[in-house]
């Protein structure tokens, strides 16, 4: 497992959640989650854009906010 992406060589914009519908994976991550990994474990530096969505990480691509944001 890594411990630091490295930086991107191209614009990226990072999608995440902050609700998860796995209570124990949740008490194992730390702090804000969406039950499969944590917020700040989700930004890269040089990261052009770090969207939180109030989803947990399956629905975050079935999200229409999801949609919204890639057209």
């Amino acid at each position: 497992m890594l411990n630091k992406l490295p930086q991107s060589g191209y614009t990226l914009c990072i999608i995440a959640g902050d609700r998860s519908i796995n209570s124990i994976n949740s008490r194992m991550i730390p702090g804000k989650d969406d039950g499969k990994v944590s917020i700040e474990n989700t930004k890269i530096e040089g990261t052009h854009q770090h969207i939180v969505l109030q989803r947990p990480h399956p629905m975050i691509m079935r999200a229409p906010e999801t949609f919204q944001l890639l057209t």
